[in-house]
């Protein structure tokens, strides 16, 4: 084998290794944006009741778990369990560790809008858009539980500051952005308390 021939070989190999690495990281990328919606299309997400609560269905009640610790949100149909921020810390350092409490919103049971963000990548809320009308959302706050029933879901743009708007009635909304990786609108669920 010459020189050149020599040389062709290990720019070919470095050019092959060079793709290999593009395409895992390429698949990789794209399975973590991917993947809640993946699991949920294989099965992988299944109903989750992770405490007690009045409305669990009886074969689904844990038969060892009490009322959480600090305020938590649950959506037991697409497996949601996360701890609530608020004044506490600011929104990006919440959406970092669980979902965000806006305080300038009422809180559970003051009978006005409870306003929660969550992330879309990150878990919390990567599945907001797969609730049906009817589906519980618990909220634990100061030690009660608030059940909300999904009313209806909404695409909007990130400037509209009607979804921190109050409105004089109990209602919970959750948001996060959508679609999950090329767009900048915002899913936004709409809840009634039960």
């Amino acid at each position: 084998m010459n020189v050149a021939d020599e040389r062709r070989s290990r720019r070919g190999l470095v050019l092959t290794v060079v793709g290999v690495f593009l395409l895992v990281a390429g698949i990789s990328i794209l399975g973590y944006w991917a993947w809640p919606e993946i699991s949920w299309q294989v099965g992988l997400v299944g109903e989750s009741w992770p405490y007690s609560s009045k409305i669990a269905p009886y074969d689904a009640r844990p038969t060892n778990a009490v009322a959480p610790k600090g305020n938590r949100i649950v959506i037991p149909r697409i497996a949601v369990d996360q701890q609530i921020f608020g004044a506490e810390s600011d929104i990006s350092t919440a959406l970092k560790r669980g979902v965000y409490h806006h305080p300038e919103t009422a809180e559970p049971g003051d009978g006005d809008v409870v306003v929660i963000a969550g992330h879309r990548n990150r878990r919390q809320f990567a599945l907001l858009h797969r609730l049906r009308s009817g589906d519980p959302v618990l909220v634990y706050w100061n030690g009660e539980e608030h059940i909300y029933r999904v009313e209806r879901t909404y695409v909007t743009t990130p400037d509209d500051d009607s979804v921190l708007a109050a409105s004089g009635e109990e209602e919970l909304r959750l948001y996060t952005c959508r679609p999950r990786v090329f767009d900048d609108s915002r899913t936004v669920l709409v809840a009634t308390p039960e």
